[in-house]
């Protein structure tokens, strides 16, 4: 592999990029499916032929289905937040443009073209998460038994997105996560630690005379032991066994 595997943490703000996208995906999906809704409406406001208005709605599942491939190639030349917010744009234009429609060629526009695309490409994102799982999973399994190392569990009823894949490097372990960390980036393995003090050891709290700061053993154990390996969806399966088998090495 020419280059070291990357970690998942791209940006400071994943979660509010994933709550905009989770919305967006709530409107996109009303406004697709909601079509029928709206079909004899429209029919009867405007006079159009059943034809004629329909045909708005296969515009719009053809336009998904060949832009889907240039949203994908997009998403991997300027990654997937950019792409999905783009989309959550678009999408926001042409549901503001639909209150105008006043014609077949503005239904097909808005309805068909520009709502398709926003769509397409926030629907990225529900990809990307399967992807993320399905690798999480790969590696929970290949990096099961390992001891002094604890991998992320999920519980009954609970979905996780694995936005991080993080795992614990315990007591049992023969190098402290720290020298993991060193170990793995020497055979091309970036990990990343993202959380490596409690929320209270920082200034701006510990320093705020209004913070109570109570001591935390597990908490801060759990800040000197998590480290996140790479799950993006980008990741083949010849790269989930080299972070398999270095961490195996590693902690051997």
């Amino acid at each position: 592999m020419s280059t070291p595997l990357r970690s998942a943490h791209q940006g400071s703000i994943p979660w509010a990029v994933i709550g905009t996208v989770w919305i967006t995906l709530a409107i996109a999906s009303g406004l697709y499916f909601s079509f029928p809704v709206f079909f004899v409406a429209l029919v009867e406001e405007f006079g159009w032929s059943r034809g004629a208005t329909a045909l708005a709605f296969s515009i719009s599942s053809v336009v998904q289905g060949v832009i889907s491939p240039v949203v994908g190639m997009l998403v991997d030349r300027l990654g997937p937040r950019r792409v999905m917010l783009g989309g959550a744009a678009l999408l926001g234009v042409a549901c503001t443009l639909s209150s105008r429609i006043g014609s077949l060629a503005s239904l097909y526009l808005m309805v068909g073209v520009l709502a398709a695309i926003g769509v397409a490409e926030v629907a990225q994102l529900e990809i990307r998460t399967k992807r993320r799982r399905a690798n999480a999973l790969a590696l929970s399994e290949m990096l099961a038994g390992i001891e002094g190392l604890d991998v992320p569990v999920e519980r009954p009823g609970h979905h996780h997105v694995y936005h991080q894949y993080t795992v614990r490097v315990n007591d049992a372990a023969p190098l402290g996560r720290d020298d993991v960390v060193t170990a793995l980036a020497a055979q091309g393995v970036e990990s990343g630690v993202y959380y490596p003090r409690l929320a209270y050891d920082y200034a701006c709290y510990r320093d705020n005379p209004a913070v109570r700061i109570d001591p935390m053993p597990e908490a801060e154990r759990a800040a000197r032991q998590v480290v996140s390996l790479p799950v993006h969806p980008w990741l083949s399966d010849s790269d989930l066994e080299q972070v398999a088998t270095a961490v195996r090495q590693v902690l051997s």
